[in-house]
């Protein structure tokens, strides 16, 4: 009788293979940190601050007329703010995380794991700056839409409108909508036929988040709006001033020796304020200080 060799017989002669790729958790997009004013941080950049001062500038009265030839007594003014108002930006948030790693795990892996997780450890700080900033939308003392029902063209432009009609500039406009409002506005008529491209734009981007130019805002859709697909989300179309952001210290990496564990320890983090500073519809006593931030409730 012939003695059969098998695989199973010979299991511990046959190596198992781990592949150096990796199957990493998805990362969310994020959509509201970078388009947010950072002017203020740069500005005190270098300087050691825990808040950031920022006085107004307010307009004076339309102007007076003086009669050609005719003699008489000028009355001066003073600006519609008087005294001018001012804003207060505290850093007061310390976003960090970090992780140990044993000497042994970074010596005996050769899937990359080390890196990884250290950009990993950026990415949960970046998401904690980013989610805090998605909280100022419902705070936009303007609105349009209405939430879990779809944002429609119409809504789009009534809040261009009020930012209009507010002065807001036309530069640095966004729009930031959830992945829910995005597949709403790929059925709709004006955003998915190239006829109306010349008129409103097209949805041409390849750039991760923005995907489209309509309507002068460069539209982003991101996974880190506040919201739900059944109770609806807080999109937001925003002229980037709507909100101050300063970072002092961003995403610093530190590498540190634990001699009592024999490990590495690995740390990543950021020192940050923001505040909402034209996002509402703060005009002082006249002219139009704020208007830029529209919460733009939708899907």
């Amino acid at each position: 009788m012939a003695i059969t060799i098998d695989t199973t017989s010979l299991d511990l002669h046959i190596p198992e293979y781990y592949a150096r790729s990796t199957v990493d958790e998805r990362e969310r997009n994020l959509g509201f940190a970078n388009l947010f004013d950072r002017q203020f941080e740069k500005e005190a950049a270098g300087r050691p601050y825990d808040t950031i001062n920022v006085g107004t500038i307010s307009n004076f009265s339309p102007s007076s007329n003086i009669t050609l030839g005719v003699s008489g007594t000028l009355v001066s003014d003073t600006p519609a703010n008087d005294p001018e108002a001012d804003f207060n930006i505290a850093i007061n948030t310390h976003a960090y995380k970090f992780f140990d790693m044993e000497t042994e795990a970074i010596m005996m892996t050769d899937t990359g794991a080390l890196q990884k997780y250290i950009k990993k450890a950026g990415y949960a700080v970046a998401w904690k700056i980013d989610t805090d900033m998605a909280a100022f939308v419902d705070d936009f003392d303007l609105t349009a839409g209405t939430l879990a029902l779809e944002f429609t063209e119409a809504n789009i432009v009534d809040a261009i409108r009020q930012m209009n009609e507010a002065n807001v500039p036309q530069a640095a406009r966004s729009y930031v909508m959830s992945a829910y409002q995005q597949a709403a506005h790929r059925l709709q008529e004006p955003f998915r036929n190239m006829k109306y491209e010349a008129a409103v734009g097209s949805i041409t981007k390849q750039v991760p988040g923005a995907f489209a130019r309509i309507h002068n805002l460069e539209w982003y859709m991101s996974t880190n709006v506040e919201g739900t697909n059944t109770a609806g989300h807080d999109n937001a179309i925003f002229q980037r001033e709507a909100v101050a952001l300063c970072i002092i210290d961003n995403m610093r990496q530190k590498r540190f020796y634990e001699i009592t564990t024999d490990s590495e320890q690995f740390a990543v983090h950021a020192i940050y304020g923001a505040l909402e500073i034209r996002g509402g519809t703060f005009t002082g006593v006249a002219g139009q200080m704020g208007g830029a931030g529209i919460w733009a409730k939708g899907l």
